[in-house]
């Protein structure tokens, strides 16, 4: 026997869903995809290191979010016949299609990257679909197409105003999003009293711990144009580059952090909406 360590490195993105960790093994019945078996080994939270007692033959490891989405939500790892311990890395990236997958590091072997585009696909095809199913029964209940007049939705102990363009959707990570066919907003929530300081804390201040944890620059953190904390950036994905705002919101009982994701081509579009909408979240009336 030899001992398997995957370090999961701290992401801003997926931070709050566990990621399950599996085995190539052709007798277990845990997972099967692929045609091909696989046994649990654990899970791994946001910044988490597990080890793991694996045998000495040739295998894969796997690493997914959920049975659900194993399709198009994975990646793997082929791991060496050999007696040597071995260590990997890796972390969730951000891709709300494919549910923000986890990826292991310094990954050059072709069939790896062949199943990663293969899933970007799956996800999409995946994605499309259940945005088709929901215009259809939209157009069969109202028999109107979609508008972009305002739309309140509540989760929780939060509502934010939006537009009628906007479908509640389940994204791995977060407890609600909001999806358009331009806009993602994705939103997740702690209470203050998980806080040892947390009725004094402020806004900024949650974003400041969050932040923290996920090993991003402090100074990116700032008042944004609608008078939230927050901070902006930019990533490619898949080829495609994104925009990203993020806010931070204390209520009467809990701290939020919304994340808008929209294409850099559609930013100067929606970039004022998004600031807009941001500043309706607030308690549940």
């Amino acid at each position: 026997m030899r001992k398997l360590t995957i370090k999961r490195q701290k992401s801003f993105v997926g931070c709050l869903g566990k990621m399950k960790v599996y085995i190539e093994d052709p007798t277990s019945s845990d997972l099967a995809f692929g045609g091909v078996a696989f046994r649990k080994l654990g899970t791994l939270k946001n910044g988490e290191e597990a080890t793991f007692e694996i045998g000495n033959g040739a295998s894969r490891v796997c690493v997914i979010a959920d049975k659900l989405t194993k399709g198009y939500c994975n990646d793997f790892y082929p791991l060496p016949e050999g007696e040597e311990d071995i260590y990997l890395s890796g972390k969730n990236h951000y891709n709300p299609v494919k549910g923000n997958p986890f990826y292991f590091d310094g990954v050059t072997d072709p069939e790896m990257i062949k199943n990663r585009k293969k899933g970007t696909w799956i996800g999409i095809a995946v994605f499309v679909g259940a945005l088709a199913l929901g215009v259809v029964v939209g157009l069969y209940s109202s028999g109107l197409f979609e508008s972009n007049d305002p739309k309140t939705f509540t989760y929780d102990n939060m509502q934010i105003t939006l537009t009628e363009a906007f479908d509640e959707e389940t994204v791995e990570g977060f407890d609600v999003a909001y999806v358009s066919d331009h806009i993602g907003c994705f939103a997740f929530y702690e209470p203050i009293g998980d806080f040892e300081n947390g009725n004094a804390m402020t806004a900024k201040d949650y974003g400041e711990s969050i932040m923290e944890i996920n090993s991003i620059d402090l100074s990116k953190l700032q008042v944004l144009q609608n008078g939230m904390p927050g901070f902006t950036e930019t990533d490619t994905v898949d080829g495609v580059l994104y925009n990203y705002y993020y806010f931070f919101y204390k209520g009467e009982t809990a701290f939020w952090m919304l994340q808008f994701t929209v294409e850099n081509s559609e930013n100067a579009q929606y970039e004022q909406q998004i600031y807009d909408w941001a500043s309706t979240v607030r308690d549940k009336e």
